[in-house]
This record gives structure tokens, C-alpha cells and sequence, in this order.
């Protein structure tokens, strides 16, 4: 299968951005006796992604690729549950294409966090007044990257996880959650413990708030929501003075033009004044919040029960005040079957004092690497007067050899490197595997 050439500049360089593989290779597309048809589909993807992100950005991203086909007639594509379960992310299908999502590699902001608070959650569910004495030291141990089939739903992978010895499936999970909404690291949680049948017990949400995630996830809801409630309040007024003269819509209409005048003369009517300070500070991060929830049975009135979602800490700072609050981890939610009579009522105490430690960390790299980089283009530069003689073949007597078996270096001449050197076929163009275009 000869090579396809691709317009590379149709490829975003950024490594969260979306690309539509379309037009899949008419032999993988209809060959029904192809057995690896599913393999090599994904196979040309991850050869397209890996040879042109790396020259687009300079060096390698450590990406996830996930991949959907919307089947035509006849046609032998990969399913979706498939897919979502050997990929481990969200799925998105279009018409006779499949779609590539590159998904960011591990955030450092979000290594720095999760294991320094793993362990911390380690440290206290393995002290004696916890762990049973007769089990083994190891019987807890910490998962990262474990994944957790969930009913009725796809296959997550948690950033951390506490598992028992031998057990596939984690009783905790920690998402720190850096880029994504706010809505949607809950909805995972949710999903966590109530789409396992009860196995994950506690769910535990880490919230980085940039000031654009803070003003879009927390302080535009509040404003939407409060507005809401004007209008309702305006409308109710213009009702019983109009005492049934006007028509809903235009009572409406006149409610919404009200509103929008009061807004526009007082901007910060819907603003809280804690969100507003929020919003002026500094530095790469202005809020840090915990959540911490877990699962609990409800009786219902034919007999039967349901699960339902149980908030244990909603939405706690911890950064950048200091925070005292935590949760505690009881036996009697996990209701391990080992567990000897006596631990029943054991409970361990894990502290968010420890996050502001860490988050002030990643604040303080944050500003230390602006600083540097202003300094850097403060640093003296020639301007574009200045001519720069550049030798187009250097010699090898430039350089000093430091190998006693070395030739003498006035008799080699070291080329310059050929610019299709990175290519196998010597060209100056660059190539992908056969049927992907963008």
C-alpha cells in the first residue's frame, strides 16, 4: 500500500485539538475476510499522529488517540464500545469518516498533586488503628492508570486509585481535574460509584481553577442563574400591574428589556464580591477546591432500593487559604468481607492540609518560569543591521577531537546535513500512510 501525501498544515499543533480522519482506505473499509481490519485502521491513525505532531511542535506529546466509525452498509468498522474500551476515552462518530481525537498527555500540574495526596491517603488507611494487624502491610496499594468498567457506561481511567491486594477493581478514586469542566470530572465520579454496583466506594475530585475555567464553570452560572430569577421576579411585577392587559410574550419581552437595562447600568449587580476578588488574582491559578463523595442505599416504597450520590465534602478550598477540613474513610462503607469483627467501626481521617503545600508549589514554578522567560527576552540581541557570515561547509577543524584513535582533522570536512535526511525516500516531502487526509 503506497504512501498518501497530507497537507500538514491542515493539523493543528496543538495536542487537545481535534482531526478528522475521513475517507477511510476502501480495502480496510469493505475487505469483510480482513480479520485485523479494527488493527490497522487505528494502526494508520497512530502513524499519522506520530510522524507529524512531533515536526510540528519540536518534540514528541505523549497522546491517547481514540477512534469511531459510523458504519456504512456492508462495511466492516470498529465498534464504538470497542473502541472505548481499549482506548479508555470518550467517543465521537461523524458520517463515513472516523474521527482522531488527540487527547494531552499527563499534566505535570496534575503529577505534582496526585502522588504527594496518594500517599498521603496511603499513609492513613495503613496505620494500625485502620489496617487489621493479622493482614498483610501491602494489602492497600495505589493504582494509577487502572481501568474501571462501569455499567450502563464506558470504561474510565481514574488519575489515582486505592485497591485492595489482588482486587481488579479500585474502592477510591482521585481525578484532578486541570482543563476539564468542572460538570463533567462530577459527572465521572457519579458515574464511578454509581456504575460499579457499589465496588467504588469514595470518589475524590482535586479542582484547579484557572481564572478562565473559574469565571466560565463557576461565576457565569451563578450569573445566568441570578438573572433567571430577575426576570422571573420582573415578570411577576408586570403582571399584576397590568392586571391582565398584556400577553405573556410581551410581558416577557418586557421583562427580559428590564432586566437587561438594570444590568447594563450596574454591572456587577450579579456578581458575588468573594468571586469577584477571586477573579483579580494573580498567578496561574486562583482557586483549589476538594470534593469528596460516596454511594448510598436508599429503600423505596415497592421494597427495593437505589443508590444514590452522597456529598460528603462539597467544593472545600484549600488553596490558597490553608484548609483544615478533610473526610474520613470507615470500614463500614467499604465492607471488605475479611475485615475481622472488631475493625467495624474504624475509620481513618485524611486531611486537605497537605494540598496547599502542594498547589503553592506549582504556583511558585508557575512564576518562576514567567520571570525567566521576561528576562530571557531582555537578554542583549543583535539587531537586523548586523551581517552574520555563516560557512555553508564547515570543516571538521572547527572542532577538537578528544579520541586518541581519531584522524587528523585537516583531512575531513564534516557536510552539512541534507534537509530530506529525515525521510526514508530522500525526498523534501512528508509522508503518511495511505488513505488519511485531513
Amino acid at each position: 500500500m503506497g504512501p498518501a501525501k497530507v497537507n500538514r498544515s491542515s493539523l493543528s499543533a496543538c495536542p487537545s485539538s481535534k482531526t478528522n480522519i475521513a475517507n477511510p482506505p476502501p480495502d480496510l473499509a469493505h475487505n469483510s475476510s480482513t480479520v485485523s481490519s479494527e488493527d490497522a485502521r487505528l494502526a494508520i491513525v497512530h502513524d499519522a499522529v506520530d510522524a507529524a505532531l512531533p515536526r510540528l511542535v519540536g518534540s514528541p506529546i505523549p497522546i491517547a488517540i481514540a477512534a469511531a466509525v459510523h458504519a456504512r452498509p456492508g462495511a466492516r468498522f470498529p465498534t464504538r464500545s470497542h473502541l472505548t474500551q481499549s482506548l479508555g476515552c470518550a467517543i465521537t462518530a461523524g458520517t463515513h469518516a472516523f474521527e482522531a481525537v488527540l487527547m494531552p498527555g499527563p499534566s505535570q500540574d496534575r503529577e505534582v498533586i496526585l502522588h504527594p495526596f496518594m500517599s498521603e491517603i496511603l499513609a492513613a488507611v495503613e496505620a494500625p488503628s485502620f489496617l487489621p494487624s493479622s493482614w498483610p502491610k501491602h494489602m492497600i496499594r495505589v493504582c494509577g492508570g487502572i481501568d474501571v468498567h462501569c455499567n450502563h457506561a464506558d470504561t474510565f481511567r481514574p488519575d489515582g486509585s486505592l485497591l485492595f491486594r489482588l482486587h481488579k477493581v479500585p474502592w477510591l478514586v482521585l481525578e484532578v481535574a486541570v482543563a476539564e469542566a468542572t460538570a463533567h470530572v462530577k459527572e465521572k465520579l457519579r458515574v464511578y460509584l454509581l456504575g460499579t454496583r457499589g465496588r467504588v466506594r469514595y470518589g475524590i475530585c482535586i479542582d484547579l481553577f484557572t481564572r478562565e475555567r473559574y469565571d466560565e464553570d463557576i461565576v457565569q452560572v451563578k450569573v445566568k442563574s441570578r438573572r433567571k430569577c430577575m426576570v422571573k421576579e420582573e415578570i411577576r411585577r408586570l403582571r399584576a400591574a397590568a392586571e391582565g392587559a398584556e400577553s405573556k410574550i410581551t410581558i416577557q419581552e418586557k421583562a427580559e428589556r428590564n432586566v437587561a437595562r438594570i444590568i447594563r447600568s450596574q454591572p456587577d449587580l450579579l456578581l458575588d464580591a468573594e468571586d469577584k476578588r477571586i477573579l483579580e488574582r494573580d498567578g496561574k491559578y486562583v482557586l483549589a477546591t476538594a470534593s469528596v463523595y460516596t454511594s448510598r442505599l436508599v429503600p423505596l416504597p415497592t421494597g427495593k432500593q437505589r443508590c444514590t450520590l452522597v456529598t460528603v465534602v462539597d467544593s472545600a478550598p484549600v488553596w490558597p487559604q490553608q484548609s483544615h477540613q478533610g473526610f474520613h474513610i470507615r470500614w463500614s462503607d467499604i465492607g471488605h468481607p475479611g475485615l475481622p469483627a472488631c475493625m467495624a467501626d474504624a475509620m481513618a481521617f485524611v486531611s486537605f492540609a497537605g494540598l496547599h503545600e502542594h498547589i503553592q508549589i506549582l504556583v511558585d514554578d508557575a512564576a518562576a518560569e514567567g520571570s525567566a522567560a521576561e528576562a530571557e527576552q531582555q537578554l542583549p540581541v543583535h539587531d537586523d543591521s548586523v551581517e552574520v557570515e555563516v560557512s555553508s561547509s564547515p570543516t571538521s577543524s572547527d572542532v577538537e577531537s578528544h579520541s586518541s584513535s581519531a584522524r587528523d582533522a585537516s583531512d575531513e570536512e564534516c557536510l552539512p546535513a541534507s534537509p530530506s535526511s529525515n525521510y526514508s525516500d530522500g525526498s523534501d516531502q512528508e509522508w503518511w500512510p495511505e488513505g488519511v487526509v485531513t
